[in-house]
Order: C-alpha cells, then structure tokens, then sequence
C-alpha cells in the first residue's frame, strides 16, 4: 500500500529538529517553512502512497573529501524525501534490531538501535564495545583477519536489502517492499546505493549486515564488526586466508559488494593489539574519549552553581562572591578539562594523517565548551582539516562571539585569500559559516564572497538578512528559468517584498505549484510577519529612514 504513519511523521520531525537530514549539508532553508506549516505537510504525507503516488525528488550529489586522500560521494535529500525515509526506518528499525546479533555477543557493535526521542540509536555510537571486544577476541586466538568493504552504501543492492528487511519485520514484507521502491526511485530506477549522509541508512545497512554475520557464524568462526570493518580471529592462518575467499565471494554472489585489497589483511593477534589496540597514541585517545564523555555536564553545573552563589552573596559585601569550595573544585576540574581538549586538538593538528573521529570529537566539544582556543589552530591547519569541515564550521559559529566578530571575520578574509580552491561543498559550508554570523556585515571581501557563490541559497539568505529587495526582484519574474531549488530560495528571500507586491506575486506562483514543500514555503512567505518590527510590513519599503 506504500503509506506512512502519523507517528513515524512525528518520529521523523523529532529527528530532524534534532539532528540533521544529511551529516554533510547545512539544512535547506526551506526547512524552516516546513516546520511552519508542519499539519498541512504532514496531511499530505498521510493521504499519499509514497511508492505510486508520490515522485521523490532529485538526490543532491556532491564529493567530500576523505582522510586519506580521495573524495566520496555523498547527498542530501530533499525535505519530504527525507522525511519519508526516516519514517520508513523508524516502522522497521526495531525489527531490524530484534534480527541482529545480541548486543552481549559483541558482534555487531555499532549503533545497536533504541527509539528514543527522535534518536535512532540512544545506546550510543558502540565503538568502545567494539574496541574491548576486538581486544578480548585478540586474547584468545593468534591471527586476526582485518577488512573492509568498498564504498559500502553507495553499493549496498536494493534488493537484497529489501529481501534483508522482510527477513527481519517478518510479517511486515509489505513494508520492505516499500523501502526498497523509494530507494529506487531515489535512485532514479538505480538498484544500487544507499544516500550517504542521512541516520536512516546507518539502520537499513545494519539490516544488510545482520545476513554477512550470520553467514561467518555458520562458518564457526569468531568476528566482531564495526558497520563494515570486520575483524575475524583464528589460530591458523591458512584456514584465515579460506575465510577471507569465502567472504569475498558471497558478498559478491549474494550482496554485490566488495572487500578492500588495500585494508584487507592478516595479523598475529600480538602485532594488532600493539599497533592497533594498545601503542600510545591509541591508549592516549581511549582516555581522552572516556574523560570527554564525563566531561559533557561541567558547563551547566558549574554555571548554575555559579549563579546561586552570587544570588546568595550578602549584598553588603562589595568585595567577592564566596563560592562553595565544591563548586571551586568543579571549576578546577572543568578548567583542567578545557586544557586537555587544547592540548589534544594541538597535538591533532601537529599529525600527518587526520584521526577523523578524534577530530569530530574534539570539535564538538571546542563547541560545547565555547573554546576560541582552537580557532587559529583550525585557519593554520585547514588542509588537515577539510574532511571534517563540517565540524569545523559548527565549531566557528558557536565561538565567533567569544573570538570576537572582527577577528573571525578578518581570519577568513585572510584565509579566503590565500586558500586552494574549495570544493562545492566545502564552500556551501563556509558561506553556512559566514551567514550564520552575519559576518559579511562587517567585511566587504566575504560579502562579495557570498555574491560570487554558485549555490543561490546563500546569495539568498544574505538578501533577506539585509532586506535587500532589489535581489529579489532581479529574480522574481523569471523564476521558472530557474532550477527548483533556486526558486525555493527566491521565495524565502521574497518576505522582504512589501506586502501589496510579495502576496498578490506569491499567490499567482502558488498556482503554479504542486509540490508539497513548494505549496508550504509559498503560503509561510504569504503570512509572513516582519521579524524585525513584529508586525507585516506596516511601512513602505521606500519610506527615507
């Protein structure tokens, strides 16, 4: 029947307020519409058949770079696109859970589902399982097999998946069926390839991989997994070496997928846990991550502490606050703390190679912290940098304040200047940086950046941040020669317009528009209140003041 329910479409607006649509884009700006016309987006999601009725959008496909060298494809999906898939992995995600590996067995290790709050996986990303596993696995045998499988998502077959998903919801093979149409319309009718990017397909590649433990048990050896990175233990290194024929070939008859040659190969288990498990540098990390994880409540408690006492001080004494000696302690912890994150992403930095996940950690915690300490660390290693870039952003605009305006705006001036040519996507994510701060009000060189951006979204955002109405109107009249996203932004930058030229212009477009979030952006523009005055263009834009 191809139908979603009301509350998987609440699950998934949960998710997404939460989270993200893809870990690689900035959110379209359309989103907030979405959100505002919320009931009318969602009705129209229920009334449809998502397999027949409904025609998914364009997938956006850009290259990222990777940390060793390279790009990998990833994507963003439209707004209800995006929500529909999420959807589709909140009915079957539980199911897919019950199907895996006990979560004791230490097999799959990553991500073991648990619906909670719009979060798919409230257990945690499962690494450290994964890491105390490998070691306690390393213990009992004297050869381990380490692999891996090429460009997973982009490969994963659909229709294996959905023989996967069917497998694990059992009764539900309606919904698999489902799953694997939308994915193939995605794809525009390509049987291959998950979008790399959204939560979603971190739950249907679980699916898929549930089958490859299954077969390595049925072959009697032991094995732990992280997503796709196997590792396989034996005491023999011929009967390893079978394995690893045996593996290659059914993910190849069975999935289409394929081992690395350059990641595939066999340790003695004393050489993995000494390079791999237990050398400095990785000991040093496990640390770090367990003592961040510990870390996360410092602000908060110490803050309001903080607060309290100074609300409690004798109003007499002009002198100082006296602070409770734990909340001194605390203080010291958490300054104690804030060095270790300093000291750590120096040390980061001062790497050959990128440590990914390290760096993704670090930088959120930089941006959990407020740290403007890593700032000039991140403009003097921007090339190290790039595969996280995202992080980077993220992490600039929760401490440009702290930082200061000026001188984050004058640092990317000076590193717009002299950087190598960005990608596409990379520079989506700095004009993301630039707006999110309104720096281009303070630097003629990053707002000319954001004219001479490709991505009319940005150009977009900065029009109706300045209320520029001669943007939008250089646009407006000629907006079905443009792109469908590069309407969508017009029409967000359209609230600038007076209110007797933008509503009569928005209703005649609306007639012409049939798509879901095309009908929601248009009508939120139409009821737009003036965010600035609180009231709907009760002025002129050309009144002298």
């Amino acid at each position: 029947m191809g139908r979603i329910t009301n509350e998987s479409l609440e699950f998934a607006k949960k998710h997404l307020n939460r989270y993200y649509i893809s870990d690689f884009f900035p959110d379209p700006i359309e989103l907030e519409a979405v959100w505002s016309q919320w009931e009318f987006v969602k009705a129209r999601l229920l009334t449809i058949d998502i397999t027949e009725g409904y025609e998914t959008h364009a997938l956006t496909a850009l290259p990222w770079r990777k940390h060793r060298g390279g790009y990998r494809i990833v994507h963003q999906l439209e707004a209800t696109d995006c929500q529909i898939y999420v959807a589709l992995a909140f009915l079957a995600a539980n199911r897919i859970e019950q199907s895996r590996k006990p979560i004791e067995s230490g097999i799959a290790c990553a991500y073991r589902i648990q619906i909670d709050e719009g979060s798919y996986f409230s257990r945690g990303n499962g690494f450290e399982t994964y890491r105390d596993r490998s070691k306690a696995l390393a213990g009992q045998y004297q050869f381990v097999l380490l692999s891996d499988i090429v460009d997973f998502y982009n490969q994963i077959y659909l229709h294996r998946l959905q023989n996967s998903i069917a497998s694990a919801t059992n009764a539900s093979a309606e919904l698999a069926t489902d799953i694997e149409r939308f994915l193939s319309k995605l794809n525009q009718r390509n049987s291959q390839g998950v979008p790399v990017g959204p939560a979603p397909s971190i739950v249907f590649s679980e699916a898929t991989l549930t089958d490859v433990d299954n077969f390595l048990e049925d072959l009697g050896v032991e094995h732990t997994r992280y997503v796709d990175d196997f590792r396989i233990y034996g005491d023999n290194i011929q009967h390893l070496e079978k394995i690893q024929r045996d593996l290659t070939l059914y993910l190849h008859k069975v999935h289409r997928l394929t081992l690395s040659s350059e990641k595939t190969r066999i340790l003695s288990t004393e050489s993995f846990v000494a390079t791999e498990l237990e050398n400095h540098y990785e000991l040093e990390k496990a640390e770090l991550f367990s003592s961040f994880e510990s870390g996360g409540d410092y602000v908060p408690a110490i803050g309001e502490a903080l607060d309290a006492a100074i609300e409690d001080k004798d109003t007499t004494d002009d002198d100082h606050v006296q602070v409770p000696a734990s909340v001194a302690d605390r203080a010291l912890e958490f300054a104690l703390h804030k060095a270790k994150v300093i000291e750590a992403f120096t040390g980061l930095c001062d790497r050959s190679n990128l440590d990914l996940g390290l760096a993704r950690v670090l930088l959120r915690q930089g941006r959990f912290l407020k740290l403007p300490e890593l700032v000039d660390l991140c403009f003097d290693h921007f090339e190290l940098l790039r595969p996280v870039l995202n992080s980077v952003a993220f992490y600039l605009t929760e401490v440009t304040e702290k930082y200061g305006k000026d001188a984050m705006g004058a640092k990317l001036e000076t590193w717009i200047q002299n950087s190598s040519q960005l990608s596409d996507l990379e520079r989506i994510w700095i004009e993301w940086a630039i707006l999110k701060q309104n720096l281009f009000e303070i630097s003629p060189t990053l707002k000319q950046f954001i004219n001479k951006s490709q991505n009319i979204s940005s150009q977009a955002q900065m029009a109706f941040k300045e209320r520029n109405v001669a943007w939008v109107r250089k646009y407006k009249d000629e907006v079905f020669a443009l792109s469908p996203q590069s309407l969508r932004a017009v029409v967000y930058a359209s609230r600038v317009l007076p209110e007797d030229e933008r509503k009569p212009w928005l209703k005649q477009l609306k007639r012409s528009l049939s798509g879901i979030v095309d009908i929601a952006l248009v009508d939120w523009a139409i009821n737009h209140v003036d965010a600035k005055n609180g009231f709907d263009d009760l002025f002129d834009d050309d009144m002298p003041f």
